[in-house]
């Protein structure tokens, strides 16, 4: 293979760093500020921010499957930390400031020790797991993110509430119990549709009660009353104001009871942009119809969408 020279290496650092940059923002992993985004290499560091665990044969080990180390300034209110991130396959492995990423660093390797690197790794990849809970799990490091992250999320004074809802899609139906985290209910869909509504208003996080399938009209009620109508996705982008914020309700199956099988999510929309959260499963995807991640969100044998706007 013909070596590169310097002005092409150059430019494949960019290259690299770019699209690993554009990564990290599409996950969300931190607000990184983009002229602070680096790959973790030295030795001295890994060490640091690991107890002793990483280290640079560590870190080659798991370059080799596919993970990189990579960290970044993080502005929040008026402190600026450096924050450490473990990516593999596109996700999210391990994250946090100092303190909080060695504490997870050592959990990891604990997994590691009863799984073998590779296929503990492989269980932070995202599966064809849409229209289930993505936050269910046993993974102890992910256990330990989801109790810690609802604990960051409380010392902040949440002024935008549509900048942390990433953050906070985990815990409108699920909760912390022993050694893993589980789904409340996969039928209250009604009740965590108010949740996530009550937290794009105000910035807090209400855990859904568990239910039965709800109707259309007790749904309604909880929002202003009225009714709901027909609508497909492309045409909510279009009608709806900035800032507004609706209730989707997809059914998927008419019995012959009269009854009718669905499934409530929200839309609101930002900045041109229509926002979907369904915070029954913790999954949320911006509107685009060549965006595979909004497909899976959106093809579950639905029949129809209809809409309500909320008040």
């Amino acid at each position: 293979m013909k070596i590169l020279n310097g002005t092409a290496k150059a430019e494949f650092k960019n290259f690299v760093r770019a699209f690993i940059f554009k990564v990290v923002i599409e996950k969300n992993i931190a607000n990184f500020t983009k002229n602070t985004l680096r790959f973790v290499t030295e030795n001295v560091e890994l060490v640091s921010i690991s107890n002793g665990l990483l280290n640079t044969g560590k870190l080659q080990e798991l370059n080799r499957y596919g993970a990189i180390l990579v960290a970044g300034e993080v502005k929040n209110a008026n402190r600026v930390y450096t924050e450490y991130a473990l990516l593999y396959k596109g996700e999210l492995v391990i994250k946090g400031e100092k303190a909080t990423f060695v504490k997870r660093v050592e959990r990891f390797f604990e997994g590691v020790k009863s799984k073998g690197l590779k296929d503990f790794l492989e269980e932070f990849v995202g599966g064809n797991n849409y229209g289930k809970s993505i936050v269910e799990t046993k993974n102890p490091v992910k256990v330990q993110q989801f109790v810690e992250g609802l604990e960051n999320l409380s010392k902040i004074k949440i002024v935008n509430p549509l900048e942390h809802i990433k953050e906070a899609m985990p815990y409108f139906n699920h909760k912390a119990i022993g050694d893993e985290v589980i789904q409340i209910s996969k039928l209250n869909c009604g009740n965590t549709v108010e949740s996530v509504v009550n937290f794009l208003k105000t910035g807090k996080i209400k855990l859904a009660e568990p239910s039965l399938m709800q109707g259309i009209e007790g749904v309604s009620a909880k929002f202003g009353g009225g009714s709901f109508s027909d609508i497909t996705i492309p045409r909510l982008k279009e009608i709806l104001n900035d800032g507004e914020i609706s209730v989707i309700y997809g059914p998927k199956k008419y019995l012959p009871s009269g009854k009718v099988e669905g499934h409530y999510f929200v839309a609101m929309k930002k900045n041109s942009q229509l926002h979907l959260f369904d915070g029954q499963t913790g999954e949320y995807v911006i509107f685009s119809q060549t965006d595979r991640k909004y497909a899976n969100f959106i093809q579950r044998k639905y029949i129809k969408f209809q809409y309500l706007k909320v008040k």
